[in-house]
C-alpha cells in the first residue's frame, strides 16, 4: 500500500518510475520536474545571470511598491521617527536643535519619499532572496529524499 502511493506520487511528479528515479542525477530529476519549454529555454541560457538578477529585481520592486504604499499612508513617518530618535540620542543641545531644524527644513517627500522608498527596495531584496533560497533548498531535499526512497525501495 505505502509503496504503491509512493510510485503513484513519482509517476506524478517526475513522469518516471521508482526504478529510472534512483539512477538519475539530481539535475536530471530537476529536469524531468521541468515541464514547461519555456522554463527549460530560460534555465538553458545564462542561467547563472539571468535567476540571480531577476530575483534582485522582483525582490527591489516587492520592496519598493510595499515602502511606497506605507509611505502613502503615512507620510510623515520618516520625520517623526528622525526627531524621536533624535531626542533620544546622547548628543548635546544645539546638535538635537540642528537636527531638528534639518528635519523640519525640507518638504515631507523630500526627505521621506525616496528614502523609504530605497530602504524598501532594499528590504524587499533582503527578504524575497532569502525565500527563493529557502524555497529551493527545501525543493533540492525534496528530490534528494525521493531518490534516497526509491534506491530503499528498489532493492
Amino acid at each position: 500500500m505505502k509503496q504503491e502511493k509512493y510510485e503513484q506520487k513519482i509517476k506524478k511528479k517526475y513522469g518516471v518510475t521508482k526504478e529510472e528515479l534512483k539512477d538519475l542525477s539530481i539535475s536530471k530529476i530537476k529536469n524531468l520536474k521541468v515541464k514547461e519549454k519555456n522554463l527549460q529555454k530560460e534555465n538553458s541560457k545564462f542561467k547563472l545571470v539571468r535567476k540571480p538578477i531577476k530575483t534582485i529585481v522582483k525582490g527591489a520592486t516587492i520592496g519598493a511598491s510595499v515602502a511606497g504604499v506605507v509611505n502613502t499612508v503615512f507620510p510623515n513617518l520618516v520625520p517623526v521617527l528622525g526627531t524621536h530618535l533624535n531626542a533620544l540620542s546622547n548628543n548635546s543641545n544645539t546638535s538635537k536643535i540642528f537636527n531638528d531644524l534639518l528635519l523640519s527644513s525640507a518638504p515631507v517627500d523630500i526627505i521621506s519619499g525616496y528614502g523609504i522608498i530605497g530602504i524598501g527596495g532594499a528590504i524587499g531584496v533582503l527578504s524575497y532572496s532569502t525565500y527563493k533560497l529557502i524555497k529551493i533548498t527545501t525543493n533540492n531535499l525534496s528530490i534528494i529524499s525521493d531518490r534516497r526512497k526509491a534506491k530503499k525501495l528498489s532493492k
